[in-house]
């Protein structure tokens, strides 16, 4: 079983044929709820990416998964909304939000309120927060935050309590298009160092460290 990954946005005037909806602030908007479901591990089975195609060629209010798995992209599947002309013409976010919600919880059987739960936080936009990871010591804890900005950018947070949940470190991380910056957190008893991924893209990325 995969956690879900990506849900993509496409629109279509006839029946096998898609166009990605090129609308940056939905897309942005769709982007929070997967992470947000990602935080609460949310599996859409076998696969990890949902492509949701709104369409006049179904009748409105109806939803269907293609299910016919490419050998060669075995991870992705469509997913057929029918919308009106109207509808079509004029997607909001609510729009995309409730269909959303309607996929989920008839298609993936999510519970209503977890994927409730998922749009009520992305509605924050830019300053809802996704548990990214953590690391812990015996007398402290440093966790990793993820706000997705309104430019597609992430703005990560550094917070680092004590036994008792009491803020002993609170700080914005540099704004980053990927997560290629934030690999493994060290954490003693006077420093948190953030140490970037370990791959081609980060031979110039330098650790981040504060005292504590």
């Amino acid at each position: 079983m995969k956690i879900i990954s990506d849900i993509r946005l496409y629109k279509s005037t006839e029946l096998n044929t898609h166009t990605d909806i090129g609308n940056k602030e939905i897309n942005i908007a769709v982007q929070r709820v997967v992470m947000k479901l990602r935080e609460y591990n949310f599996s859409l089975g076998e696969f990890d990416h949902l492509y949701l195609n709104f369409t006049i060629c179904k009748p409105k209010g109806t939803f269907e998964l293609i299910d016919e798995v490419d050998s060669y992209h075995p991870w992705y599947r469509y997913c057929n909304i029918g919308v009106t002309q109207s509808e079509y013409e004029n997607l909001t976010i609510q729009l995309v939000y409730e269909k959303i919600s309607l996929v989920f919880v008839n298609l993936f059987n999510i519970a209503e309120d977890v994927i409730q739960d998922a749009i009520t936080e992305a509605q924050k936009g830019s300053e809802m927060q996704m548990f990214f990871k953590e690391k812990k010591s015996a007398k402290a804890t440093a966790t990793i935050f993820l706000r997705l900005l309104d430019s597609g950018k992430y703005f990560p947070l550094l917070r680092v309590t004590d036994l008792d949940g009491q803020d002993l470190l609170c700080k914005d991380l540099p704004e980053t298009f990927d997560l290629n910056s934030i690999g493994e957190i060290q954490l003693s008893t006077k420093k948190v160092t953030i140490k970037p991924r370990k791959n081609a893209f980060t031979m110039n990325l330098k650790p981040i460290s504060f005292e504590l």
